[in-house]
């Protein structure tokens, strides 16, 4: 073995899942020679097993007790926005520093080394301020937006990032970047590429040869060389929402952060914006270049009281014109968002000939994202409650959206619903946007929500009920602790348990936070919970 002159010792992340209150680094030994910064990957003995870990600390004092080499370096480093930015999502989603870096690993190592490597091992610098104010295009027509921002994006130097929130939103772009990714100067990134195209995309990104980077969420962990935009396509989107894996990230949030430490512009494009958005716009925080948004015309069709004694599956009068409709060969998009559409079909394709029945498509909320054709004639959504009457308080937004997706897939934009509770859907689609905007907005306002204030879910976990409620318990009162001693206008609710909640072996409690997101992490990242949601998808 070598002399102890010639060791040096080094903290490094594991990039593997640690327990919540363990140990985040551990000190492992390189010989003073070896090519090693911070940010560097480098495979370390773990245990009985080899992984990958991520050095966070050069040159610390030898500890007390026997250390292990590392095993072997990369030439792979992780860059100063990345490190930033794994350690802001650690904290965000109360993860480990290395567990959460893995997300940022590229998928193979062989043959490949990065141009971070090249740069001085110096801790991140701060966060620069963003170069101007945010911009939002609201435009319906999505070639019309994708050419929008294909105009802004053309006049940048430097690599710009376009988010999407569905992979089937990729081939827009692909034919409006065509010229740019024939010469390979933009490229399409998400999961479902093999191994060899990530890698190849993201050395490309890494040398700053590849300009434009279009793709979904994992794209955000590309090592970027020179990142001076980021857009985000269609911010309304619910599946910018990760709720059944960590880091449980929401995009859009994601992709603002990126652009805050990266120093980039920030631009939205949307069809039907978020209450969030327009919230920014009216409060002069984002500039809206464009607003065009799809506007939808809505006719209700209840269940009548036959209806309900025949327990008819849809309101006859409404599945009379979807069978006339059908018969005189216009296409139409009925969304029922339940699987098992045996029962409606056998209700509504009684008499009806095989012709006839080719001219209806019937499909759950994925026929919005990827639909069989470009476009409809009539657009009938069946039984909309479920979205409606769901016990959150972004229900009725996420239904005026799914309409608006709706109503963008027809000529006209006028969209059918057939409800047993017509009451609650004229309470959100019988005002106007202006007023159901306003109306809502001041019920958030009064429960401090979203947009004015931001959620964090935080969880805890055990083996028991009890033990799980005695252990919420503890932590809500030293959140009490801390916010007296802050003065914060932060609120607490809680522990709950999720309403529904399946039976587990492993008992949940939840505790909800609302407040300022720049307060709200420092008040719970070192508290002993098991995970955070920024955003939730559900809060009850």
């Amino acid at each position: 073995m070598a002399r102890n002159s010639g060791v040096a010792y080094v903290e490094v992340a594991p990039c593997a899942p640690l327990g919540k209150r363990g140990r985040d680094t551990y000190t492992y030994f390189v010989f003073k020679d070896d090519d090693v910064g911070i940010g560097s990957v480098v495979k370390i003995p773990f245990g009985k097993r080899m992984i990958m870990g991520v050095v966070t600390v050069l040159d610390v004092q030898k500890p007390s007790y026997p250390t292990k080499q590392i095993s072997s370096i990369t030439g792979v480093a992780l860059t100063a926005l990345q490190i930033r930015y794994a350690q802001w999502i650690a904290d965000m989603a109360h993860g480990g520093f290395g567990f959460t870096a893995r997300l940022f690993l590229p998928p193979s190592f062989a043959k490949l080394k990065s141009h971070a490597q090249l740069r001085p091992p110096s801790p991140p610098p701060s966060p620069r301020i963003g170069r101007g104010k945010a911009t939002a295009i609201i435009e319906k027509n999505p070639d019309t937006r994708r050419n929008m921002i294909a105009t802004l994006v053309r006049v940048r130097t430097g690599q710009t990032l376009v988010l999407v929130p569905e992979v089937a939103m990729l081939d827009g772009y692909k034919k409006t970047f065509a010229v740019e990714i024939k010469n390979n100067t933009a490229r399409v990134y998400h999961a479902g590429l093999s191994q060899s195209e990530k890698k190849e995309i993201w050395s490309a990104a890494d040398s700053g040869q590849c300009q434009i980077i279009i793709g979904t969420q994992k794209v955000l962990f590309l090592p970027f060389n020179n990142l001076v935009c980021v857009i985000v396509d269609e911010e309304q989107n619910e599946s910018y929402k990760l709720w059944d894996q960590y880091p449980r990230l929401y995009t859009v949030l994601g992709a603002e952060t990126l652009a805050h430490l990266a120093g980039a512009s920030l631009v939205y494009g949307s069809s039907h914006p978020s209450l969030r958005l327009l919230h920014a716009i009216a409060e002069k925080k984002c500039e809206a270049l464009r607003n065009n948004p799809v506007s939808a015309h809505v006719e209700i069709y209840p269940f009548s009281f036959e209806d309900k004694k025949w327990k008819r599956i849809m309101p006859d009068e409404l599945g009379s014109k979807v069978r006339m409709w059908a018969r005189a060969r216009k296409h139409v998009l009925l969304l029922f968002n339940k699987k098992d559409t045996a029962e409606l079909k056998k209700s509504l394709f009684r008499k009806m000939s095989v012709s006839a029945k080719e001219h209806i498509y019937i499909g759950t909320m994925g026929i919005l994202t990827n639909p069989p054709r470009k476009q409809f004639d009539y657009a009938v959504w069946l039984k909309p409650e479920w979205t409606l009457r769901a016990i959150d308080y972004r229900s009725a937004e996420r239904a005026r959206i799914t309409v608006a997706r709706m109503a963008g897939l027809t000529a006209s934009h006028d969209v059918f619903l057939g409800t047993r509770y017509g009451d609650v859907a004229k309470d959100v689609f019988a005002l106007s946007e202006e007023v159901w905007r306003e109306k809502t907005y001041e019920e958030r306002r009064r429960f401090h929500l979203p947009p004015y204030w931001q959620l964090v879910r935080l969880t805890i976990r055990d083996k028991t009920r009890a033990k799980a409620y005695a252990r919420a318990e503890s932590v809500r009162g030293m959140i009490d602790v801390l916010l007296d001693a802050k003065k914060s206008n932060t609120v607490a609710y809680g522990p709950y348990q999720e309403l529904g909640a399946k039976k587990k072996e492993v008992h949940e409690y939840h505790i909800l936070l609302s407040g300022i997101l720049e307060e709200l992490i420092p008040l719970y990242k070192e508290l002993p919970i098991d995970s955070a949601d920024v955003a939730p998808y559900r809060v009850v």
